[in-house]
């Protein structure tokens, strides 16, 4: 998967970390926005109204949200009576990927851990409340551990939560289960986004699943509900929408980075997928603050650095 800098809501020291972790206790109302990372939303008590994808939810202590990358999503606690302590976690899917567990996100659609699809809304009663509060509670005592935090124990209270989400929520109509050769379609996924530049085939991309084409275009579609054709453009202007917002480049430099090699061709997918020409897009959004994109970038550079391999060998419970 490729994560670009979008919109960034925090301005936390911390936030270039694979996950963070931030307790709201105030009445706060903010406006539609979306990111490149998952953030999960849970009320431990008060109320919060959570406008997702266009629909609008009413959480009450026990439920979560999930919002996965480039969804657009506000929350309103202004009408909470009682006092909200709500807590936000943000993390990579590349984040638990590379400590073993099987989680699966790509763009705005869906999300699934293990076997199961994450519901973008949920609510835990009774025993289960108590069991997901205390796992949430646990990456909270982690996290502030700061230098000290150890990102394997997060992994397992995290994944333990998902666990308890997704058994909860197996029944819902609009749950997908994954199939066993997802990983192979997430691998010709990251293909994708290390080689937008080039040329990608649809042989090449069978050859990387080692799956046969007809194989191959059976299973992407039934994993992500899409082409691959159609994925590889959504991330080549995914690609170019940062390229748009953090260089200079000119349309047609920015065509040859993502694969299009034509600036026509750019301008036709951009607008066709975002509602508006790279130009407009560029002028609209670069009012990101330049220090804050910095402290952005720093995440990724220090999801790479030796640090944080040592962590990869943790094995799934």
């Amino acid at each position: 998967m490729i994560h670009e800098p979008t919109v960034i809501t925090s301005t936390s020291p911390l936030f270039y970390l694979p996950l963070t972790a931030e307790t709201l206790c105030t009445r706060k109302q903010n406006e539609l926005h979306w990111h490149d990372y998952v953030q999960m939303w849970y009320v431990f008590s008060g109320t919060m109204k959570h406008t997702l994808g266009g629909k609008t939810y009413f959480q009450t202590p026990g439920s979560c949200v999930v919002v996965l990358p480039y969804v657009e999503h506000s929350i309103d606690t202004l009408e909470s009576e009682d006092t909200p302590v709500v807590l936000s976690i943000s993390f990579t899917d590349r984040y638990l990927i590379d400590l073993g567990y099987r989680f699966f996100s790509y763009s705005n659609k869906h999300a699934r851990f293990e076997e199961k699809s994450i519901p973008s809304f949920h609510k835990f009663e009774n025993e289960n409340k108590e069991i997901a509060d205390s796992h949430l509670r646990n990456i909270l005592s982690e996290f502030s551990r700061k230098s000290e935090m150890d990102f394997g124990k997060i992994a397992t209270y995290l994944t333990n939560f998902f666990r308890l989400l997704c058994q909860e929520s197996a029944d819902d109509n609009n749950m997908i289960c994954i199939t066993e050769r997802a990983n192979s379609i997430t691998t010709s996924i990251r293909y994708m986004a290390d080689h937008l530049g080039e040329k990608i085939t649809l042989d090449d991309l069978a050859s990387v699943a080692m799956m046969s084409r007809r194989m191959f275009t059976d299973n992407f579609k039934a994993v992500t509900g899409t082409t691959s054709a159609k994925f590889l453009l959504a991330l080549r202007i995914t690609k170019a929408q940062y390229l748009l917002l953090f260089t200079q480049k000119s349309l047609s430099e920015i065509a040859s980075d993502i694969g299009l090699y034509d600036k026509a061709r750019l301008v036709n997918a951009f607008s066709s997928l975002i509602g508006m020409p790279p130009i407009k897009f560029r002028e609209k959004y670069t009012r990101c603050e330049t220090e804050r994109d910095k402290e952005l970038q720093k995440r990724w550079a220090w999801l790479d650095a030796s640090p944080f391999k040592k962590y990869n060998q943790v094995e799934k419970q």
